[in-house]
């Protein structure tokens, strides 16, 4: 089956303004996220004697733990790792 092309796509000046009104909302909400992250893990390294390079003000790639790491990316993607309710599929014989 062959598509057909669409024959006109239109922007409207309406669109652009909502467009950067919901990317500047996701802007202050990622920032307002990180300086909630930094301010919740604050680097104890000196009393609690932990490795250097663990600090959470550290920005070098490795300084992430693996769980930071994942739970990034599954946010990133949209991914919700908690299970549904009344979705399990567990199968039960069928008696006759």
């Amino acid at each position: 089956m062959l598509r057909r092309n669409p024959t006109r796509i239109e922007l409207k000046l309406e669109d652009i303004k909502e467009y950067e009104a919901m990317k500047n909302e996701r802007l202050k909400q990622n920032a307002q996220k990180m300086s909630v992250d930094a301010v919740g893990e604050q680097c104890s390294s000196s009393s609690t004697g932990a490795l250097p390079g663990t600090c959470s003000g550290d920005t070098t790639p490795g300084s992430k733990t693996k769980a930071q790491f994942i739970r990034e990316i599954q946010e990133r993607i949209g991914y919700d790792p908690k299970p549904q309710l009344g979705t399990s599929r567990i199968r039960t014989p069928i008696h006759n």
